[in-house]
């Protein structure tokens, strides 16, 4: 008979904790912020004047603005610390191009897929001193929410360039909503 109260007890708690979890999610934040760190890979690079696939350190700035629980606008941004060169294709001629910590922008739109998976998509620009450039970028966004509205966020990100080279970005960051 005891087990039996205290196995009453545990699942009350627990459904206490749902209801709970439950009224949080009602409680809906509408901006959020996502510091990263990560690696910005280019297939492209060029290293003592051989081609190679580089390895690049970045770091990213992330808003979004939720409309709902699935959907938000968002300006991302990122920004790789290093000069580098890549190889880039034009008029049938591969010429060698140089980027100086290229800052990188899009506006996106986001939907969360899950209660673990986000997916974006967006429009923006890459600006060096070099040389300017547009940009798609698709991206995937795994989370693990945290107390007080932080989440740990992955990232996986590639930046389609127009006319130039491509790029994909993995990283891990912290994100707060309020």
């Amino acid at each position: 008979m005891r087990q039996f109260i205290v196995m009453l007890f545990a699942l009350g708690l627990a459904n206490l904790a749902y209801c709970q979890e439950a009224e949080e999610k009602e409680d809906h934040t509408k901006h959020g912020i996502t510091l990263s760190i990560a690696h910005t890979h280019v297939g492209e690079g060029v290293a003592n004047g051989k081609k190679k696939a580089l390895a690049l350190p970045a770091w990213g700035l992330n808003y979004d603005f939720h409309i709902n629980e699935a959907w938000s606008l968002g300006l991302h941004t990122d920004m790789i610390i290093e000069e580098f060169e890549v190889e880039v294709e034009g008029a049938s001629v591969l010429s060698t191009l140089k980027r100086t910590r290229p800052f990188s922008t899009a506006i996106t739109v986001s939907h969360r897929m899950n209660d673990f998976l986000l997916a974006s998509i967006g429009v923006g620009k890459e600006f060096s001193p070099e040389e300017n450039f547009n940009l798609i970028r698709v991206g995937l966004e795994p989370y693990f929410e945290l107390p007080n509205n932080y989440e740990i966020v992955g990232t996986f990100a590639i930046d389609f360039r127009f006319d130039a080279y491509n790029a994909f970005t993995i990283g891990l960051g912290i994100s707060k909503r309020f």
